[in-house]
């Protein structure tokens, strides 16, 4: 039987709060995602805009470089957003577009080459309405449906005629002058940006037409040819005859492209090491011909398409099926079709079962996909590599998993806003774990649970909430049996009367570390206010305020080692309302609301 002890009284200070929304009592589900190679970007039914996974690029855009295990909220609404290797966008209501993150060759599109790990406008006057990047290039749609593209452009993926590296958005042009060339999707992809091998770029026109532009060594412009064009070309018909047409939709990997046809079939063209082309073969080819399920059958009933653009030369494609399955075809050396294996597949199969589940989008890229389920709870299922928390479960463990897992985020939260959540150890198997709330309603209790490996969580301990509460309220567990010298992690789970829940962060102690200690007051406030910190570590630290729009109004960063450090910020001129203040170390990663009376 396990013991603890659990204390509730009045907090002295104020501590960084976990900002929990207060406009919902239920979940709210994932309406569209786009992941770079270990980062990821969801956009939920109300719009909002949550990042999570790889970070050290800045290409989650909180201002900082460190990873975040679980979905951060960026506090702004969007029309869209779209990933590269290790950058990201979005675009904002009024279809200006936003980037952030690496920015060697100019993929942000803001004029220069310098990397942001803020949200930065690019450089245009135009609006957008589609996103999308690679490794080094990006393309975009007008509102007006006109394709724009920037970035490195050594093959002529940019296709504007030239070879040149463009730093802001460029109209692409078609090789041949007469027609119009508006499209309603595009893709990109890049081989291997480690060799700087360039990449090539996909467009569905209005009318179901595809065109191509960019590096064609495999064969991925399928134009019938292995010839660079720095112009958009018109791809060959299936068997290289003719034109493809009665294209519904489109996809783009390392070296090859895909396309989904009005009959429910699936055609792929270019490079194939891993069989990615679906025909039971290796061979490259340079005109499109239809995805097998083997030798004879062709595949049929897809509805949607994804393949891993900007993850190199990890090619695979996930094919969304009218029953609401997955199938995939191609590189499988990180487990990332699903199978249970880590075998690659030159036959579309589909990936194992989970629960019975069905899905609404996939999203692939190199080394994992992403599976959004059909219903409204925030679920998702992925395979694959995880890495510096690319599947959003709490965890920065690197490891393989070759079947599904499957997560649950409640993307609005329940109306308690969690004003602390640390955990130290006071002895060698013994982990002290305090929280506290600043408000509650209708809440019934927290469960608290512990994992070894960031993977499987047990319920320790079930503690009574505080129901409804305007007041300051702190709990604190003792966990005895905590392994000193190893790495564990504890999440807690808020469940409310009605049985809606919502997991808050994921802490992790790490041996011979503690997470950080933070502190801010006054709040509410009617001037300035002061973030103050405490870690035994030495650690990085980022602290950015934003209004309630998500636009940044002050951002600062140091370096915390023993001795407290304490930043102000004057509220003093800014209208009442509103703020938010999200402190990040390497150990810990909170962001608080602030009242401006």
């Amino acid at each position: 039987m396990k013991t603890f002890y659990y204390y509730s009284f009045k907090a002295i200070l104020c501590a960084s709060l976990f900002f929990l929304s207060t406009n919902s009592q239920s979940q709210i589900g994932i309406k569209n995602c786009s992941n770079g190679f270990h980062h990821n970007l969801f956009v939920t039914s109300a719009d909002s805009l949550w990042v999570f996974g790889e970070n050290a690029d800045g290409q989650l855009g909180d201002g900082t470089t460190l990873n975040s295990l679980i979905p951060e909220n960026m506090n702004v609404k969007v029309t869209g957003m779209g990933t590269g290797y290790n950058y990201s966008f979005y675009i904002d209501s009024s279809g200006t577009l936003m980037a952030t993150g690496a920015n060697k060759n100019g993929e942000l599109g803001i004029g220069s080459t310098t990397s942001k790990k803020s949200w930065t406008p690019v450089n245009s006057t135009k609006r957008f309405k589609y996103i999308t990047g690679a490794a080094d290039h990006s393309l975009a749609i007008a509102n007006n449906d006109d394709v724009y593209a920037w970035g490195a452009n050594d093959h002529g993926e940019v296709g504007d005629s030239t070879r040149t590296q463009r730093t802001s958005p460029i109209k692409v042009k078609k090789m041949y002058s007469s027609g119009n060339f508006k499209a309603k999707k595009v893709a990109c992809g890049s081989p291997d940006d480690d060799l700087g091998t360039g990449g090539h770029s996909v467009a569905l026109l209005l009318d179901g037409t595809v065109w191509t532009w960019g590096l064609n060594s495999s064969g991925q412009l399928g134009d019938g040819t292995n010839t660079d064009r720095w112009l958009a070309v018109q791809v060959k018909g299936i068997g290289g005859t003719g034109f493809l047409t009665n294209v519904i939709d489109i996809a783009a990997s390392g070296s090859s492209a895909y396309a989904l046809l009005s009959d429910s079939t699936v055609v792929a063209w270019g490079g194939n090491v891993n069989g990615q082309l679906g025909d039971g073969t290796t061979n490259s080819r340079n005109y499109p011909a239809r995805i097998k399920t083997d030798s004879v059958r062709n595949f049929t009933r897809g509805v949607q398409i994804s393949a891993s653009g900007a993850g190199l030369s990890d090619d695979f494609l996930a094919i969304l099926r009218s029953d609401g399955k997955i199938w995939n075809v191609g590189a499988n050396n990180r487990g990332q079709l699903g199978i249970g294996s880590v075998i690659n597949q030159s036959f579309a199969v589909q990936n194992n079962p989970t629960n019975n589940r069905i899905f609404k989008q996939v999203v692939a890229t190199g080394h994992y996909q992403i599976q959004l389920s059909s219903d409204t709870l925030g679920n998702y299922c992925e395979s694959g590599h995880q890495t510096n928390g690319s599947f959003g479960n709490g965890s920065s463990a690197n490891f393989l998993i070759t079947g599904a897992s499957c997560v649950s985020q409640a993307f609005v939260a329940l109306p308690v806003s969690l004003s602390s959540f640390s955990a130290k150890r006071a002895d060698e198997k013994t982990s002290v774990i305090r929280w506290t709330t600043v408000s509650e309603t209708n809440n019934d209790h927290f469960d608290l649970e512990y994992s070894a490996d960031g993977k499987e969580f047990d319920v320790i301990a079930t503690i009574k909430g505080g129901g409804n509460s305007l007041n300051e309220i702190s709990y604190q567990f003792i966990h005895k049996n905590s392994n000193k010298t190893k790495t564990v992690y504890y999440r807690l789970k808020q469940v409310d009367y009605n049985g809606d829940f919502e997991y808050h962060k994921t802490i992790v102690i790490t041996p011979g570390k503690a997470d950080a200690n933070v502190y801010s007051s006054p709040n509410p406030t009617t001037g300035d206010f002061s973030v103050t910190l405490s870690e035994e570590t030495n650690t990085p630290y980022f602290i950015t305020v934003m209004d309630q729009s998500g636009r940044i109004i002050m951002q600062k960063e140091g370096n915390i080692y023993n001795t407290p450090v304490s930043e102000k910020f004057e509220l003093k001129s800014m209208d009442m309302g509103l703020y938010f203040v999200t402190i990040k170390t390497n150990f810990s990663s909170t962001t608080e609301k602030i009242i401006k009376r």
